[in-house]
């Protein structure tokens, strides 16, 4: 439920907030309201109004993964004796999307092309469409090493009309 606010502040243009008020995604005005017949929305409540919207109303969208801020050790425990705690490094990698290639490209084809670049620990997985789709180009999820950043996002190694960026993970 969400709820309109309360009368006597103005807004933008002039009117005040019981006149019309913003509510989510939609503009009710008092007539707006007023002419509803759920007691809900008109009900006898001093300065408010409940407004409800109705579930066919609302917008379904893929929710983006944000990935939290991450605190990485740096001491080094290697002196005999100082402490039992040991670690196990996490190798830093890129993930990106690779597509507009010729339709008959294969990921070994591009895996083998990136290590003639100078790039090692290359990992490409042919995306196929979904819903039964046909696509013109190949597209791929490439992954490598962060340590090859500068080369990897280098436009001049990538053949002409070829679109790379960045690996975009939803949670699902």
């Amino acid at each position: 439920m969400l709820a309109v606010t309360p009368t006597g502040h103005q807004g933008s243009n002039g009117t005040s907030k019981a006149e019309t008020s913003h509510v989510g995604s939609y503009f009710f005005t008092d007539e707006d309201l007023s002419t509803q017949n759920d007691p809900a929305i008109n009900a006898p409540d001093d300065d408010y109004a409940t407004a409800v919207r109705k579930k066919s109303d609302k917008v379904q969208t893929k929710k983006k993964f944000y990935q939290l801020p991450v605190v990485r050790g740096k001491q080094d425990f290697t002196v005999a004796g100082s402490r039992q705690l040991k670690a196990v490094p996490r190798e830093q990698r890129l993930t990106a999307y690779v597509g507009r290639l010729a339709k008959d490209t294969t990921a070994d084809e591009l895996t083998a092309f990136l290590q003639n670049e100078g790039l090692d620990g290359i990992t490409c997985r042919r995306l196929q469409a979904k819903n039964g789709r046909q696509f013109s180009t190949a597209a791929f999820f490439v992954s490598c090493p962060a340590t090859h950043r500068s080369k990897f996002y280098d436009e001049n190694i990538w053949p002409s009309g070829a679109e790379l960026r960045d690996w975009v993970f939803y949670n699902s």
